[in-house]
């Protein structure tokens, strides 16, 4: 792994994984694995995403929907579609529903 340096001039060490909570959130337990790193000189603690999480961020929440119902049940789905949950899952399970009417 790169080293990397702090603006002080000292060096970041890591502290390894850390689940950062943050309250509800479209992520099923509201929290993000992050890696703490501080300096070994001034002690500044910086926060960093590993690969996977900023990617889960990256995305739509469409797309994380897509993903959460993939192996959601045709029931599930229309469930999901026909009720009050956010527009973006409504939209996914609707798709998904599409998608499995089309590969019968």
């Amino acid at each position: 792994m790169e080293e990397k340096k702090c603006l002080c001039g000292g060096t970041m060490r890591s502290l390894g994984l850390r689940e950062l909570r943050m309250g509800p959130t479209v992520y099923a337990n509201g929290s993000l694995e992050i890696e703490m790193f501080v300096c070994d000189h001034c002690h500044e603690l910086k926060l960093y995403l590993p690969e996977v999480e900023f990617q889960k961020l990256a995305c739509t929440p469409e797309e994380r929907y897509l993903r959460k119902f993939a192996d959601y049940s045709e029931v599930e789905l229309r469930r999901i579609a026909e009720s009050h949950y956010q527009p973006e899952a409504r939209r996914a399970a609707a798709a998904l529903l599409d998608q499995q009417k089309g590969t019968e």
